[in-house]
């Protein structure tokens, strides 16, 4: 089952709950879009939560709601030991180069996921070649970053182009 919450507003409520079925496994949860939610810190800290022990979840797009590094490293914390998950969606958030290097550490140990969509993000020609060296050297799974071509500032589109 896949879970559309588009546009919602996540009340503490529905996070909770969102919470216990992410952990629960009795329900089979393989898609989750949270887009444009707008998601605070506590809802960010409870999906991450729930997250963290989820054996279904496949894709989950969190496009769309305003991240910042701070927020986004908790998730990114919780997917060290990802068993699932192999679709994240972080386009047009505020992430930048200190979320380019968390990821980059993420993906030195996480060779689950194939595609971070992180077109439209604040990441310049620095944080890209940080976590492409990274990809280079550490990962041989990721398929895709998204479409980089929206992402002004981080200069780097392929792997040969830090070669």
């Amino acid at each position: 089952m896949s879970l559309n919450m588009r546009n919602s507003t996540m009340t503490e409520r529905a996070m909770a709950t969102l919470n216990q079925t992410l952990r629960d496994p009795k329900f089979y949860l393989v898609g989750l879009d949270l887009r444009f939610c707008y998601l605070n810190f506590d809802d960010i800290l409870k999906l991450a939560n729930g997250i963290k022990i989820n054996t279904t979840l496949v894709k989950l797009d969190l496009s769309s709601n305003a991240l910042v590094q701070c927020y986004a490293k908790f998730l990114l914390e919780e997917l060290i030991d990802n068993t699932c998950l192999a679709d994240l969606r972080l386009a047009n958030n505020l992430l930048d180069d200190e979320f380019a290097v968390d990821l980059a550490l993420l993906l030195e140990q996480n060779q689950i996921l194939h595609t971070i969509d992180l077109s439209n993000n604040p990441i310049s020609e620095d944080g890209g070649k940080y976590l492409l060296q990274s990809l280079l050297q550490y990962n041989d799974t990721i398929e895709s970053l998204g479409d980089l071509d929206k992402n002004e500032f981080m200069g780097v589109r392929t792997r040969e182009d830090i070669k």
